[in-house]
């Protein structure tokens, strides 16, 4: 299984873009970071619902805690 991480997303990305786009280039799962904030994992786990996309592991924290 071919999996890329939300480490390359670009700051203030839109996640589910991103996922499109990693999709489209043929990958099958995503690494969730440390780096994804509450709202994005909200989005994404919608988006991945809908999508053939795999969570392939999740990075010690995620989400981003607040504080």
């Amino acid at each position: 299984m071919l999996s890329i991480s939300t480490s390359w997303m670009k700051d203030g990305e839109d996640i589910t873009r991103w996922l499109d786009r990693v999709e489209a280039l043929g990958f099958e799962a995503v690494e969730l970071s440390y780096k994804v904030t509450a709202e994005q994992l909200r989005q994404a786990g919608d988006h991945l619902k809908a999508s053939s996309l795999k969570v392939s592991s999740i990075h010690n924290f995620c989400p981003l805690p607040d504080d």
